[in-house]
């Protein structure tokens, strides 16, 4: 998991106000604050005191602290962003002087062989990416739909990474 320590929204200056606080949740506490009472069906047990000093100083935690703290480095020109797909991130964060940087896109679409692991005994994972492009490889979702081209096996990171807006799932991982 990544955190941060409580971030200072006044150092995010007129961008202060343009970042928003989750409205459903009060980012006041930490992760570790709330686990030092308890976790998250302990609420009752929380530091509220803490946890309102914090939104009254403007300290974001969890989420809400984490994205302060990228646009505070995009602010400060210190960040890296990566291209995506619509190129996005060069549109929004690139008039504000952030450093545009392109790394190939990375998938989960791998494998896992029963018999290999790893020398702690986890499992070892193999990319099914260098099977995708060769002769007489169909490929197909979990319910046996074909949903890309094998002929150009990136058509597949695409696909994979599409999100049905109605079950919340990716319907074409795991593909087999």
């Amino acid at each position: 998991m990544l955190e941060v320590v409580p971030f200072p929204g006044t150092t995010l200056g007129d961008w202060q106000g343009k970042t928003r606080l989750s409205p459903q949740v009060p980012y006041g506490l930490t992760t570790q604050d709330i686990a030092d009472k308890g976790g998250l069906a302990a609420m009752a047990k929380w530091d509220f005191e803490l946890m309102g000093q914090r939104l009254m100083d403007d300290e974001r935690c969890a989420g809400s602290g984490l994205a302060a703290y990228f646009v505070k480095g995009a602010l400060d020109s210190i960040s890296m962003l990566f291209t995506a797909v619509d190129g996005a991130n060069i549109r929004l964060a690139g008039p504000l002087g952030a450093r545009i940087s392109w790394v190939p896109e990375i998938n989960m679409a791998g494998f896992q062989q029963p018999s290999e692991e790893t020398e702690e005994g986890q499992p070892l994972w193999g990319s099914v990416m260098p099977f995708m492009g060769l002769p007489h490889t169909i490929v197909v979702n979990n319910q046996g739909r074909r949903f890309g081209n094998e002929g150009f096996y990136r058509s597949f990171f695409y696909q994979i990474d599409v999100i049905d807006g109605t079950t919340q799932t990716h319907p074409n991982f795991p593909a087999g």
